[in-house]
């Protein structure tokens, strides 16, 4: 899950020197940075300022071997974490921290707040209006306090009714008593789980699952069909012709097999699928399966110079199950796939796949 994490101490009061006694929220932020990080969370942040909260999450996150950790950088800022190789800079077209942050929110699955003013307000409810997983704690005061009290008084739809009325106190009681980072981390997971399932729905489930089952019976037929039907058909085994059209349906039944894979594995991961992301996914291994395919009679045609459609059942077994399998991998991981074939396509319309190009 990758989660913004945004605040600050400015709303604290401070001395008569202009110092903000800081030292409890910046603990707080070192000991969340580490424990999203020990749980595998991608994290983002905002600055490097340090009367924010977000280098002290940095610092946690780094203290706990985190290797990508992402910044949103207003236009004109200057240049944050300079001497952090694992902090990945992303800049903004706009020169305001508030606009880029919207920008961040757009990109991530959820966002924790501490303290901060009226921008932390801002980031807090705009996120919940972008049905994201928001996460306020508000024992610090200041902007998350207030955006902790607008989701207490709409709990059941703020926190897609993952939370007991107990665990959502929780998030205005001190620090280090019943609220800490584990408690904090588990929360959000627990929404966010809630909200994928409310998104998800049990139908897409179902209707995935479907299609991924007939896909593998598909597959599976197209791969012993050969074997099995001349007996049953008296004719004791097919002209070599005969197998060459089976290779098509099969390939492509172990695209789309792998497609549904990748949605089911989406779905369980807690990422954003829905049943529009899910059908363009079943297309896209459709679409893998024929490229497969296509790329195996591109390569006859390359090596023996034509289409051999002459096929021996062992040969045709050989040939479906080494091109299903490039297929199967294709459907698994469509995105790298199509950014494979696109970078291909393009070397070879400037002549360069295979050499050094002019």
């Amino acid at each position: 899950m990758k989660v913004l994490v945004t605040g600050s101490g400015r709303h604290l009061p401070s001395d008569d020197g202009g110092h903000v006694d800081f030292e409890p929220l910046r603990q707080a932020a070192i000991e969340l940075g580490a424990e999203l990080a020990r749980k595998g969370h991608e994290i983002a942040v905002g600055s490097d300022d340090p009367l924010d909260v977000d280098p002290y999450i940095v610092e946690g996150a780094l203290q706990q071997g985190a290797q990508d950790i992402s910044v949103k950088v207003p236009r004109g800022f200057p240049v944050p974490y300079e001497n952090q190789p694992h902090v990945r800079k992303e800049w903004s077209e706009f020169p305001d921290w508030d606009v880029s942050t919207m920008e961040a929110i757009d990109k991530i699955d959820a966002v924790v707040l501490m303290g901060g003013r009226q921008g932390v307000v801002l980031a807090g409810t705009s996120a919940w209006m972008m049905h994201k997983v928001v996460v306020p704690i508000g024992c610090f005061g200041g902007g998350a306090e207030t955006v902790s009290r607008y989701g207490s008084s709409r709990r059941a739809r703020f926190y897609h009714r993952a939370l007991t009325d107990e665990e959502i106190d929780r998030f205005t009681s001190p620090w280090g008593v019943g609220l800490n980072a584990e408690t904090t981390v588990a929360a959000m997971e627990q929404v966010q789980q809630a909200a994928m399932r409310e998104r998800t729905g049990t139908g897409l489930v179902i209707r995935t699952s479907l299609t991924m089952l007939a896909a593998l019976l598909a597959w599976v037929l197209g791969l012993v069909l050969p074997f099995v039907l001349p007996s049953f058909s008296g004719l004791g085994t097919w002209p070599p012709d005969w197998y060459f059209p089976l290779l098509f349906p099969t390939v492509i039944a172990a695209g789309t097999l792998g497609a549904c894979v990748k949605t089911l594995r989406a779905i369980r991961q807690g990422s954003d699928a829905t049943g529009r992301s899910a059908t363009v996914d079943t297309v896209l291994g459709i679409a893998a399966g024929m490229m497969a395919a296509i790329l195996y009679l591109l390569a006859q045609i390359g090596v023996a110079g034509k289409v051999d459609v002459a096929m021996q059942a062992n040969d045709y077994a050989r040939v479906s199950i080494i091109v299903s399998m490039a297929a199967l991998f294709a459907g698994l991981h469509l995105d790298r796939a199509f950014a494979y074939f696109d970078s291909v396509g393009e070397s070879v319309i400037k002549g360069r796949h295979g050499g050094r190009g002019r």
